[in-house]
């Protein structure tokens, strides 16, 4: 199963609105205490992994287009179009987006004091990216948690 949330700061006390999201559902599905919930958020390492082993693309070949940030303006329909496929099998996807949208998930791995690495889809008229970048830690992006087994 995967489980899309919004992180959104209006909603939450913390700067850190990820962990926040899970504290919530944590409590929501009444996991005990000593116990540890299947469910985790990424690292950035763990992105890559799917998006090389997954998706098809290394985004250790992607150009840097600043210190903090590596991208393709090309291959997001691509990428999206494979994690959908294998999602499938599970009876889910991360669902299409159009142009002019973009889709932005926060991971668990720091980029730099007030920075966190995040992934990024985006479309428009005259690109289709994938990438990767540090980001503002309180900003209110997806999460996208994954499933251990």
């Amino acid at each position: 199963m995967v489980i899309t949330c919004t992180a959104d700061k209006e909603n939450f006390t913390t700067v850190y609105t990820t962990f926040s999201i899970l504290v919530k559902y944590r409590q929501k599905d009444n996991i005990p205490n000593n116990s540890r919930s299947p469910w985790f958020i990424p690292s950035i390492g763990q992105w890559c992994d799917m998006l090389k082993n997954i998706c098809g693309k290394d985004p250790m070949t992607f150009n840097r287009t600043s210190v903090a940030f590596e991208e393709y303006y090309k291959y997001g329909t691509e990428t999206l179009d494979k994690l959908n496929a294998q999602l499938g099998k599970a009876g889910r996807s991360a669902r299409n987006l159009s142009v002019g949208k973009r889709r932005i998930y926060q991971t668990s791995t720091e980029f730099n004091r007030q920075l966190s690495w995040i992934i990024i889809w985006g479309f428009l008229d005259d690109w289709d990216r994938i990438g990767i970048k540090g980001y503002d830690k309180s900003a209110g992006y997806l999460i996208y948690p994954f499933f251990a087994f």
